[in-house]
């Protein structure tokens, strides 16, 4: 016996196992099981949305089941379907979205803010500036107040609140009328002239119960009373519920400006990633694109489709990095509307000519129909162009082959009016209320296996109010479905005239107008 046997029987240890040769890829195992791959599919479609692409599923199961055959080692054929059938439902989970319905319902339930908790929120600590030429007043408001947890500070005048509220930064302020000198009206109005003070509520403590008094008071800024002599079964709710109101504004406030910061940094970040993922993006297209012209030698049916795969989800990844650059310039800081007189139908006419294009590939007719139009209009022509060729491709997108796409411009009273009108199913009247929100997808799906990103028509109605326009959407009777969108012949008056109806602009909706 040889001394390696002598001690590997001696010492009852295993002997260590030869290392097995690595497995090579056997395309023919894919072949063999691609019935396996099937069948997982079809039992978690059911858990896919109903837009995935199933083509792309089956190319991910099949990537899984050739890496799972090579780094099997067991040879048994119900082992390696059983251990290829947990891969495959690990890699279609993890890489598309499966959906979350199947879960208990208090996993999907979202946690309350705790902003907005049961109970009253905790307001000891504020700070309240008692303004009154009494001695007693003000000693009497301190000890009712501090009892309930309140900071305090005191003026004997208003000319002394106005140096130390902004010194001493209230929450709230109790304000006489009827002081010496400066009295309490004009304390308020000085007050509310300084930014810093404008939104500190001020509460007036006074022995007028006369509405003009009253009238004035609030003129002035106050936003409440407490007569005079002091109740507090009356005056303390009505603190505590405006200092609610101060706390829970400031809180709104504080994030708003959080999130308009993290939303201008998810812009730049979307920006900065979409304009680099192009690149090598473009390459894989192309690179299939060769392959499928057979650049590189011949190929078969299973490597023609595996490529046609992954050109077509390139492609759609393209379309979105496309829609979420748009997406993120309207949504941007400051959107840029380029107002120049332009010709509606030749912007019209230049985007039926390039959707002709593709509209041959299904013997898909498309058309332009002039009622009539206004021979210049006012409109930003690259933005508009974009909403047509938009309304245009989806129309081409969901139709049956050999149908028409027509575009159709007249006017009303004081607009132009367009339609993008097709002969394709339509759209249940259940979803047209979700048809314009961002990555909103209806049930009728693509009748080429085309891309959709969800995007489009969201990005078409940005565009369209920006112009002081609307868009909608309605089933045809005679089948097919029309979107209709309407741009005033005189935006910037139309513009002009709705901001000075609300007035209520905020930072990321800004609109400069060229």
């Amino acid at each position: 016996m040889r001394s390696s046997d002598h001690l590997s029987s001696g010492s009852g240890s295993k002997p260590t196992p030869a290392r097995r040769p690595r497995k090579q890829f056997d395309l023919s195992l894919v072949r063999q099981y691609r019935p396996l791959i099937r069948q997982v599919v079809e039992e978690m479609r059911d858990q896919l949305p109903f837009d995935t692409d199933i083509q792309e599923v089956m190319s991910v199961a099949s990537v899984v089941l050739a890496r799972a055959s090579v780094r099997y080692t067991d040879d048994t054929c119900d082992s390696f379907e059983s251990y290829a059938r947990g891969l495959i439902r690990e890699a279609i989970t993890r890489e598309f979205p499966v959906r979350m319905s199947f879960l208990p319902p208090q996993e999907n339930k979202i946690p309350a803010s705790p902003a907005v908790k049961d109970g009253p929120l905790d307001l000891s600590g504020c700070r309240l500036l008692i303004v009154d030429d009494s001695p007693l007043t003000r000693r009497k408001l301190r000890f009712l107040l501090e009892r309930q947890g309140y900071e305090i500070f005191e003026a004997r005048s208003g000319e002394e609140a106005l140096w130390l509220a902004p010194e001493c930064h209230p929450d709230l302020i109790l304000l006489d009328v009827m002081l010496d000198g400066m009295n309490g009206f004009e304390t308020c109005r000085r007050l509310k002239e300084n930014p810093a003070m404008e939104e500190i509520p001020v509460i007036f403590l006074t022995g007028k119960t006369d509405t003009q008094d009253i009238v004035t008071g609030f003129q002035a800024g106050a936003c409440d009373y407490i007569g005079k002599p002091f109740k507090p079964q009356e005056a303390l709710p009505r603190i505590r519920t405006h200092l609610n109101v101060r706390l829970l504004s400031d809180f709104r406030r504080k994030h708003i400006e959080e999130l308009h910061t993290v939303n201008r940094a998810k812009d730049r970040l979307l920006r900065i990633a979409s304009h680099d993922l192009r690149n090598p993006l473009s390459a894989i297209r192309g690179l299939s694109e060769m392959l499928e012209e057979h650049s590189f030698g011949a190929l078969n049916d299973e490597q023609r489709e595996i490529v046609t795969s992954i050109r077509s989800a390139t492609e759609g990844m393209m379309e979105l990095l496309t829609d979420l650059l748009e997406l993120s310039t309207l949504e941007g800081d400051k959107m840029r509307i380029d107002f120049s007189e332009q010709s509606i139908v030749e912007v019209a006419q230049n985007v039926v000519n390039l959707c002709k294009v593709p509209g041959r590939k299904k013997s898909i007719g498309v058309s332009l129909e002039v009622a009539h139009a206004p021979e210049r209009s006012t409109f930003d022509k690259n933005q508009i162009r974009r909403v047509i060729e938009n309304l245009v491709s989806n129309a081409i997108k969901f139709s049956p082959c050999d149908r028409e796409v027509t575009v159709w411009i007249g006017t009303t009273e004081n607009a132009v009016q367009i339609e993008v009108r097709d002969q394709g199913p339509g759209i249940p009247e259940a979803e047209h209320s979700a048809l314009f929100k961002e990555f909103s997808r209806t049930s009728v799906q693509p009748t080429a296996g085309e891309q959709s990103t969800g995007l489009g028509l969201s990005i078409c109605r940005k565009i369209v109010r920006c112009h002081g326009g609307d868009i909608s959407m309605h089933n045809r009777p005679e089948g097919g479905a029309c979107f209709t969108f309407t741009l005033p012949l005189d935006p910037r008056s139309h513009l002009a005239e709705e901001a000075a109806k609300s007035r209520e602009y905020s930072p990321s909706s800004e609109t400069l107008i060229g």
